[in-house]
């Protein structure tokens, strides 16, 4: 009679990490990566999105949403370009509402 013959254990490979499509997705307060946002960019005096993104830990789709939303809103000021990214800090407006936020929480990720 044969052994029976054994067969190695299955690798179980996770699928890759999607990033969700909207910053709603990422599960949890828009208010609060707007929050992060600005207090980073308070920090850093001039940043770029790319930079904001690897401090922040999110996709830098994620990161221009935001931007657009504060560039909006006039709490960016735009300095220029870095090859395709922009080159930015806060804009006066911008630097008494990350203050304020900061004055309610020191929190910054």
């Amino acid at each position: 009679m044969s052994a029976p013959a054994v067969s190695s254990p299955a690798i179980c490979t996770p699928p890759p990490f999607a990033s969700p499509g909207t910053v709603a997705g990422l599960g949890i307060k828009d208010s609060l990566i707007t929050d992060l946002f600005l207090k980073h960019s308070l920090a850093a005096g001039n940043s770029t999105l790319t930079g904001m993104s690897g401090t922040l830990k999110i996709a830098i789709e994620h990161v221009e949403s935001v931007f657009h939303l504060l560039k909006a809103q006039q709490l960016i000021e735009v300095k220029g370009m870095c090859g395709d990214d922009y080159s930015f800090s806060l804009s006066a407006a911008g630097k008494k509402v990350a203050l304020e936020r900061m004055n309610i929480s020191r929190y910054a990720g």
